[in-house]
């Protein structure tokens, strides 16, 4: 993942979905996730 070589050990990924119902279907959706954590995670793994 992005020029980074895998160890094989685990990281945590936080985030949060959003989504916006009408009539019963979604018609908005909204993510937002820690990469900048994903990264520091897995620069120092």
């Amino acid at each position: 993942f992005a020029g980074i070589a895998a160890t094989g050990k685990k990281v945590t990924l936080s985030g949060i979905n959003v989504e916006r119902f009408e009539n019963g279907k979604i018609v908005e959706h909204w993510s937002q996730f820690d990469l900048a954590g994903l990264m520091k995670q897995m620069n120092s793994a």
